[in-house]
This record gives C-alpha cells, sequence and structure tokens, in this order.
C-alpha cells in the first residue's frame, strides 16, 4: 500500500512539475530580402609605402557581385566626374599630394580585377607605374570608382603632366573616356604646375 501511494505521488508530482509537453516555440517571421541598393562608389588608396609596382589595395564600401562579370561582348566606357587637384593645380616643390580620379562606368561591361590605371607617358611624378583597384570589388555599369594615387611635384619649377589609361585585360584594350564637352579620349592627365 506504502508503495502504491508513493507511486500515486510521484506520478502526479511528474505530471504537475511537467505541465504537459511545452507549447511549441513560434517560429520566426520571414525576413524580407534586403531592398536594393544604389551603387556606391569604391574609394582606393595607394600610397608608394602600401603598394609595390602592381597594388592589392584597401577599400571602402563597394557594390559586389552576385554572378560572374559580363564581359563577352560588352562595351567599354567611362565618363570623369571629378578630378582633384584640378588640371593645372599649383603645387610646391617636392611635395607630396593625392591625384584623385572619380569615373563613372558607361559601358555594358562589368568592371572587375582585370581593370587597371596604368602610366602611359609624361611626368610618373614618384607614382606606381600600375594600380590595380578592383581587386575584391566589381563596378557595375551605372556605377563609380574614385582612384586615389600618391604622388610627388618635381623639385624644379615648371609645368608637369602625367598621362594614364584605364585598360583591361592588356595594356591594348583601353577604356575611352569622356572628360566632359564631347570630348573622348584614352587617357586622363594629371598636369600641375610648380611655381
Amino acid at each position: 500500500m506504502k508503495y502504491l501511494r508513493f507511486l500515486s505521488i510521484s506520478i502526479i508530482f511528474l505530471v504537475t512539475a511537467c505541465g504537459g509537453a511545452p507549447a511549441p516555440a513560434a517560429a520566426p517571421a520571414p525576413q524580407q530580402p534586403p531592398a536594393a541598393q544604389e551603387p556606391k562608389v569604391v574609394v582606393v588608396v595607394v600610397t608608394q609605402e602600401s603598394a609595390p609596382d602592381s597594388a592589392a589595395l584597401a577599400f571602402v564600401e563597394a557594390p559586389t557581385a552576385d554572378e560572374a562579370p559580363n564581359t563577352t561582348g560588352c562595351s567599354n566606357s567611362a565618363r570623369l566626374e571629378d578630378e582633384n587637384p584640378p588640371f593645372g593645380a599649383k603645387v610646391k616643390a617636392g611635395q607630396d599630394f593625392k591625384k584623385t580620379w572619380t569615373l563613372t562606368n558607361t559601358g555594358t561591361c562589368t568592371w572587375d580585377s582585370s581593370y587597371r590605371l596604368v602610366f602611359v607617358s609624361g611626368e610618373q611624378m614618384a607614382a606606381l607605374s600600375q594600380v590595380q583597384p578592383l581587386v575584391k570589388n566589381t563596378i557595375p555599369p551605372g556605377s563609380s570608382l574614385t582612384v586615389y594615387i600618391t604622388m610627388r611635384a618635381p623639385a624644379e619649377s615648371g609645368q608637369y603632366t602625367g598621362n594614364w589609361r584605364w585598360v583591361t585585360g592588356s595594356s591594348d584594350n583601353v577604356v575611352s573616356v569622356d572628360v566632359g564637352n564631347g570630348g573622348l579620349t584614352d587617357a586622363i592627365s594629371v598636369a600641375i604646375t610648380v611655381p
């Protein structure tokens, strides 16, 4: 009898302690996919100390591709949106300065790691001979890329110009750049005056 009473009390205790089966947890609400974002500008900073001749560089916010870039049968073109310092700016002799170009992809090709800025003629002004800014990111048509290159003004007074090309693949695949007022060129330049 004691055994039955003990067993009955144990069963009652277990049933009341457990409170039956727990209610299933509510399923989390399905998350909405992120809204499409406007294209962003990639900013690349290159310094003489931070990179060898063919640079792997650091990036600030950039769009990334979900699929392989479209480069077969597409067209390559760009528009020069901004540059700083402006063409012909005065820079003190021997002074380091950052030259920036902002290019918008106006073609149908997605710019990827095969695209680079290559020095072609004039004064290099102690800059790298080429910059490969898109190691991890891509620039789809309609998006922009801003490249900074550290340069040094020559020690002697005068006017100095250096010419650069935005190329893909071999250096023969030059991206045409619209510099405004209907002007198309195969090179973008830095021009300074050392007083």
